[in-house]
């Protein structure tokens, strides 16, 4: 009889267990979903990260900005040179996803997941229509968008920032010639010297904080051995990696 009683408890405990893991595998299998997607800057090519966040549901968004996290969102920064983005571990059902970056229009669009037909997000993101834009701008003397200056051998060439983002903005300055680092072997006095040249010498200021609406003069002193070592050349100038101005001759 002892026997009996023993057999019943062991053969409950092994029922018990085995339907605590089917139910477990039923709630993995349940959350085993995945949203996908990539983010498409409809303003500029070399913007920088932008925040998305994906809550359970259909949600307000109304109050949401840039700076707002929802306590049950899950969320996901892009890279700068890698905007598709990925949520696991969800389950059929609406989803609200919301995008934001500093500068532009917030993105929300409802999603509803299926086990069955899932297509992948395209989130769309445009400058805001407030009047700041989503980047510092380049300009030139009169205020007019700028995007490429002859130089004409000049050794000097010169351009304006204008912060229209409303709050104070960091910049820093790069460049990078198109040409690579410029090189020639030339006979002075008999020998053979190599000259070389990264098209820019310097450029003041390189980097600093713009006020909201405040505008900055800039310089590129151009290497004067650039000339010599091509007939014609380009370098490009990037702001932030977001705005771009071209050089050439």
């Amino acid at each position: 009889m002892r026997k009996y009683w023993v057999f019943i408890l062991v053969l409950f405990v092994t029922l018990a267990c085995q339907k605590k893991e089917i139910r477990e595998e039923e709630v993995a299998e349940e959350h085993d979903l995945s949203l996908r997607g990539n983010v498409i800057n409809m303003n500029d090519l070399w913007s920088s990260a932008f925040k998305l966040q994906l809550i359970q549901g259909e949600i307000d968004v109304t109050d949401f900005d840039e700076n707002y996290c929802h306590p049950e969102a899950q969320v996901f920064v892009t890279e700068l040179w890698h905007r598709d983005f990925e949520f696991n571990g969800l389950q059929e059902g609406k989803y609200t996803l919301f995008a934001s970056k500093r500068g532009y229009q917030s993105f929300v669009k409802t999603v509803e997941l299926r086990r069955d037909f899932m297509f992948p997000i395209s989130v769309e993101m445009r400058a805001g229509d407030d009047g700041l834009t989503g980047k510092i701008q380049i300009w030139d003397e009169e205020g007019n968008d700028l995007s490429e200056i002859k130089v004409n051998r000049h050794t000097s060439a010169y351009f304006y920032l204008y912060n229209g983002k409303g709050i104070s903005e960091p910049y820093t300055i790069m460049h990078m010639s198109n040409d690579n680092y410029l090189r020639k072997y030339v006979l002075i006095d008999g020998e053979i010297v190599l000259l070389s040249s990264n098209w820019v010498k310097e450029i003041k200021p390189g980097d600093g904080i713009l006020e909201p609406h405040e505008v900055v003069l800039i310089e590129v002193v151009i290497d004067p051995l650039v000339y010599l070592l091509k007939e014609h050349s380009s370098c490009q100038i990037y702001i932030n990696r977001e705005s771009r101005l071209i050089l050439s001759y």
